[in-house]
């Protein structure tokens, strides 16, 4: 799409802070108005089509696109998100360790243990951890709290934690990645333990690498949606 606006904008209304082209309100998808909680993650998201050339590109817009999701799909379908990020957390990336070699095993206790450590200090997320390809089934107790935890959530930042379990394999990461435990690329990487020593071990393949990419990249700017809605409540 041509880009067919000058001025971008950002006007509190009723619904929220709004983002406006030429002083009219950019829609979602759904057509809703595409109203932002807070006046950082506005700004924020009017960056990303102030920094738009001559044609949209929607791929340089993770902003915008997590926004749109929040409003068009969590606030309609919160219970089917949060059954979705549970589900990784029944099974999650950081429980499920190798058997060997033992330097593998040692990476990844490395990278992860800290990661399962803050989970139940900070959060009172006590996950089981389990080697091999058997399952383990975690806590009921554990489970309830973090989906209590979830219903508290408003809709911007169940999206984006929604968006992180799913591009890191991980509820806990999310989890550390909206708490700010560490920073997102730090993060990011933990999560990559076994691929990296893979990778390392067997060589990378150039395509796979391209859309680690491109997750790492939304990874990271789901961490900026976050970080910018701080100054705004957190639950409903």
């Amino acid at each position: 799409m041509k880009r067919f606006y000058q001025k971008v904008s950002v006007t509190k209304g009723d619904k929220g802070h709004e983002i406006r082209l030429d002083g009219k309100p950019v829609k979602t998808p759904a057509k809703a108005a595409l109203a932002l909680p807070g006046a950082a993650l506005a700004k924020a998201v009017a960056g990303e089509w102030r920094a738009q050339k001559k044609t949209i590109r929607v791929e340089t817009m993770p902003l915008t696109r997590l926004a749109n999701t929040a409003i068009d799909r969590t606030v309609l379908h919160k219970g089917i998100v949060i059954d979705e990020i549970m589900n990784f957390a029944r099974h999650d990336l950081l429980c499920y360790r190798a058997e060997g070699p033992e330097e593998l095993i040692g990476i990844e206790s490395e990278a992860w243990d800290p990661y399962l450590a803050w989970a139940n200090e900070s959060l009172g997320l006590a996950f089981k951890v389990t080697t091999g390809l058997g399952t383990i089934k975690q806590d009921r107790q554990t489970l309830a709290k973090l989906e209590a935890l979830l219903s508290l959530l408003e809709p911007y930042r169940l999206t984006a934690l929604h968006t992180a379990t799913t591009l890191g394999g991980s509820a806990i990461l999310a989890l550390a990645l909206w708490q700010g435990f560490k920073p997102a690329k730090d993060i990011w990487k933990a999560g990559q333990a076994d691929e990296d020593y893979q990778s390392g071990k067997w060589g990378a393949d150039r395509e796979h690498q391209k859309t680690l990419g491109a997750r790492r990249d939304l990874w990271l700017a789901t961490g900026r949606f976050l970080a910018a809605l701080k100054s705004t409540p957190s639950h409903e």
